[in-house]
C-alpha cells in the first residue's frame, strides 16, 4: 500500500502511456491545433505536461513547444519519449502555478492538469497566462465543472493486455472535490502486482472560469464538450469542456 500522502503522479507514471491516460490530452490537442490553424506557429508552454504527448504534437504542427511540469518522474518519461518520437521539444521542471521569468510564448495549454490544483490557484490560472503571453497569443485549457464531476460514474475499469485499472470516485461537498482512487493490476504469468494512488481534483462552474477569463482581458473564441471519446463545439456548458480564448 503506497502512502496517499506522497506525490500521486510519480506513482501514477509508471502505467500513465501504458494505459494512455494522455488520450483526452491528445484530443484536445488535435482540436486547438484545427481552432488555430490560421495563425502562424510560435512558442508554446503546455502545463502540467505529463510525458509530453501533447508537446510532441505540438512541436510536429511547427510550434517552437515547452512543457512544464513538477514530477521528474513524468519529465524523465517526457525526454524519452521526445527522442524516440524524435520531436524538436524542451521539458523542464517548474510549478505550473509559477512560471519561469522572462518566459514569453504565444500559446498556454494546460490538458487534464488545471482541475488538480486548489481552487485558490485555479482562479488565478488566466492571470499566470496572460503575463507570459504576447499581444494577440491563446490560451487553451480544460475544466472540469461540478456538473460534470457529478455526471462521473462512481467507477470505471479499464483493461489493457494483462493490466487492469479501477478507477473509484467520491465527491467531498465541503470544499466540492473529487478524488479518484487509481487502483491497477499488473499481470505477469498468472501473478498480479497492485498499485495505487489518489488524485484529487477541483471542479470549478463555468460562470467562474470565463469571468476570471474576461478580467484578465482574454475573449473567448470556442469552447467544446466532452460527447464520448470527442471534443464537439459548444455553445454552453457544463462536465468537461475545452475553452480556447484570446489575449486582447
Amino acid at each position: 500500500m503506497f502512502d496517499f500522502a506522497s506525490d500521486p503522479y510519480r506513482i501514477l507514471s509508471a502505467v500513465y502511456d501504458g494505459f494512455h491516460l494522455s488520450r483526452f490530452s491528445l484530443a484536445a490537442t488535435q482540436v486547438a491545433l484545427e481552432a488555430l490553424s490560421s495563425a502562424k506557429p510560435g512558442a508554446m508552454v503546455d502545463l502540467g505536461c505529463g510525458t509530453g504527448q501533447a508537446v510532441f504534437h505540438f512541436a510536429r504542427a511547427g510550434w517552437k513547444a515547452m512543457g512544464i511540469d513538477n514530477c521528474p518522474q513524468m519529465l524523465s518519461l517526457a525526454r524519452l519519449n521526445a527522442l524516440e518520437a524524435q520531436a524538436p521539444t524542451e521539458f523542464i521542471r517548474g510549478d505550473m502555478r509559477e512560471l519561469p521569468g522572462g518566459l514569453k510564448v504565444d500559446l498556454v495549454t494546460c490538458f487534464a492538469a488545471l482541475n488538480h490544483v486548489p481552487l485558490a490557484d485555479l482562479v488565478k490560472f488566466p492571470a499566470k497566462a496572460a503575463q507570459v503571453l504576447r499581444p494577440g497569443g491563446y490560451v487553451a485549457f480544460d475544466l472540469l465543472t461540478p456538473e460534470g464531476a457529478a455526471a462521473l460514474p462512481a467507477s470505471e475499469a479499464q483493461v489493457e493486455g494483462e493490466q487492469y485499472l479501477l478507477r473509484l470516485r467520491s465527491h467531498s461537498p465541503q470544499p466540492a472535490q473529487l478524488s479518484t482512487r487509481l487502483v491497477w493490476f499488473k499481470g505477469k504469468s498468472g501473478h498480479f502486482e497492485k498499485q495505487e494512488c489518489l488524485v484529487v481534483e477541483h471542479p470549478l462552474p463555468l460562470a467562474a472560469a470565463e469571468q476570471a477569463l474576461k478580467n484578465c482581458g482574454f475573449k473567448l473564441v470556442q469552447r467544446w464538450g466532452v460527447e464520448g471519446d470527442r471534443l464537439v463545439p459548444a455553445a454552453a456548458g457544463s462536465g468537461r469542456l475545452l475553452i480556447l480564448a484570446a489575449r486582447k
